[in-house]
């Protein structure tokens, strides 16, 4: 009986869940074409944020969240090789090239920097694929993140300083561990029988809150595609190129790798970055430029789960299993 009065309670949200990647694209669209309902949710992206980490390790549980230590030293390699390792190569060809000093050249440079995104886990999990490994990897990168961050940011001295970077990644931190620690307390309330029901409806509300995080990065874009649409079209097809990009060859990496199952986790991580956290270490002058580069970038991160469902079934078709531990 109890399960039904929840069921049926529930069943408005569950059915936004079945259709997450509808909503998602929905607040793409509400946030390009509503400036003024951008502006208005724009301050409270930072806590729908922190109920997105909250969802992510409610839906997969704390043990697959943290994952054993075989997993957590390959989770950590990752991590160095994308946070660290190619933004700081990037940042080598950009200063030979002259183009250092360049604002898209700094996003770009930023947005590799940056930890996996918040909402990566949902959108893996859209995909049908294991979300744990892109939940392993967002912990794991935002608590890397004040220490492969200082290499990066030793090549932009002019766009803020290394010690508000850390401040601002331990506070981000500690977020996220509020967050594990009151899903754990909440998965453990949740009846067995219930668990089924329960991740179709928090899948539900993560697809609502993503929409909702997005409507408010949203509020650059919708001037500069009225005022500006050139300009909005080759920003549009660069974070494209960017983004997907990165995911493609980064999960061909991860299936090549011997790891096909968490290929399309790695992936996912790969290409969708939380550069939210650099907006407080930035001059005034790098906002707004940096803001329609962020605000751009959520189109291919919320497109991700559509424009690349196939290939992520091909990378690693769901259903078949592997010997290799994933990350």
């Amino acid at each position: 009986m109890t399960r039904m009065v929840f069921a049926g309670l529930a069943y408005p949200i569950r059915l936004a869940g079945r259709h997450g990647r509808i909503i998602l694209i929905a607040g793409i669209v509400a946030g390009v074409a509503l400036p003024s309902l951008a502006e208005q949710l724009a301050p409270y992206i930072g806590p729908l944020v922190a109920i997105l980490l909250f969802l992510a390790v409610l839906r997969v549980g704390p043990k697959a969240a943290t994952g054993a230590l075989g997993s957590a030293r390959r989770s950590l390699l990752i991590v160095l090789l994308l946070q660290c390792f190619l933004p700081v190569c990037l940042a080598l060809i950009l200063k030979g090239a002259g183009l250092l000093s360049e604002p898209l050249a700094v996003a770009t440079l930023l947005m590799m920097a940056a930890a996996p995104l918040s909402g990566g886990p949902h959108i893996v999990a859209m995909t049908g694929h294991d979300s744990a490994p892109a939940l392993r990897l967002m912990v794991l990168g935002v608590a890397v993140l004040p220490f492969t961050v200082v290499p990066v940011f030793y090549f932009l001295p002019a766009y803020g300083s290394p010690l508000l970077v850390l401040s601002a990644s331990f506070k981000l931190l500690a977020v996220i561990a509020l967050a594990a620690l009151a899903a754990t307390m909440v998965r453990k309330a949740i009846p067995t029988r219930l668990e089924r029901d329960a991740s179709e409806v928090i899948d539900g509300v993560s697809a609502i809150a993503m929409a909702v995080v997005v409507v408010g990065l949203m509020s650059e874009v919708g001037a500069v595609l009225v005022h500006e649409p050139l300009r909005f079209v080759i920003m549009l097809a660069y974070v494209f190129l960017l983004n997907f990009g990165l995911q493609m060859a980064v999960a061909l990496l991860a299936r090549a790798s011997g790891h096909p199952n968490a290929a399309p986790a790695i992936g996912v991580v790969a290409g969708n970055r939380n550069m939210a956290l650099f907006l407080t270490v930035l001059p005034p002058e790098l906002t707004d430029n940096l803001l329609f580069f962020l605000g751009c970038a959520q189109i291919p991160i919320y497109l991700t789960a559509v424009a690349l469902n196939g290939f992520y079934g091909r990378v690693a078709p769901i259903g078949k299993t592997s010997s290799t531990s994933p990350p």
